[in-house]
């Protein structure tokens, strides 16, 4: 079992993060990706692109060479670029601080009228 810290270091050290699963869940390594500054590239689908909140990082997976295909715009530029987006991202619209409203209203008012 890693530690949350040894989690951090190992996607901060990666150039792109890949979901390779074509029905996975939420996905909750999107967002630990998205929260180290990494760039994603997962399967082209409703939930996914809902999550990442930009399609050139979603593809149609099962293609053949749609990894590479991807992996090979990735300059060092590109990459910071791109992780600094979804660090933006992941901190607008998933870190407690942004959805702590959210919970403090379901919590008070879970059954609104």
């Amino acid at each position: 079992m890693l530690s949350r810290d040894q989690i951090d270091r190992a996607y901060r050290a990666a150039d792109l993060f890949v979901l390779g699963s074509l029905g996975e869940g939420f996905g909750i390594v999107i967002l630990e990706a998205m929260r180290a500054g990494v760039p994603v590239l997962v399967h082209d689908r409703p939930l996914f692109r809902w999550v990442v909140k930009d399609p050139a990082q979603c593809a149609d997976l099962r293609e053949p060479g749609a990894v590479a295909r991807f992996a090979e715009t990735l300059t060092p530029d590109r990459v910071a670029r791109i992780g600094a987006k979804n660090r933006e991202t992941f901190l607008a619209n998933y870190a407690f601080d942004a959805v702590r409203e959210s919970y403090d209203r379901l919590i008070m008012d879970p059954f609104p009228r």
